[in-house]
C-alpha cells in the first residue's frame, strides 16, 4: 500500500490563492510579500510566484502582528481622545457654572440698585 500524503507534491499556493484562504484582499497580501524580504516564493510559474506552507504560515503572522498593532494603537489613541475630552468637558461645566453664578450676581446687583 502506498501512501497518498507521500505521493502527492506539496501544495505551492499563489498571492490570490493565499488571499483568499485567509479572507484578505489581494493587495494586502502583496504588501506584505514586498515588505517582508524574508517572505520568499519558493517556486516561479511564468510570472506567478508560488509560495510553500511555511511561507504562508508566515503570512499568517505578519497579519495577526499587523492587526495586534492596529487594535493596540486604537486604544492608545481612544485613551488619549478620553483624556483630551475629560478636563475639556469638567471645564466647560465649571465655566458654565460660573456663568450662571455671575448672571446671579449681575442681576441682584442690577434689581438693587
Amino acid at each position: 500500500m502506498q501512501n497518498d500524503a507521500t505521493d502527492t507534491p506539496p501544495r505551492l499556493l499563489t498571492t490570490g490563492e493565499i488571499a483568499k484562504r485567509l479572507g484578505q484582499r489581494v493587495d494586502r497580501i502583496a504588501r506584505i510579500l514586498r515588505t517582508r524580504p524574508h517572505i520568499q516564493p519558493s517556486a516561479m510559474a511564468g510570472n506567478s510566484r508560488l509560495y510553500d506552507h511555511e511561507s504562508y504560515i508566515l503570512i499568517c503572522r505578519e497579519i495577526a502582528t499587523i492587526d495586534a498593532r492596529k487594535t493596540e494603537r486604537k486604544r492608545f489613541i481612544d485613551k488619549l481622545c478620553k483624556a483630551a475630552t475629560g478636563p475639556d468637558r469638567a471645564s466647560r461645566r465649571l465655566y458654565s457654572d460660573s456663568d450662571v453664578e455671575l448672571k446671579k450676581r449681575m442681576g441682584q446687583e442690577g434689581g438693587a440698585s
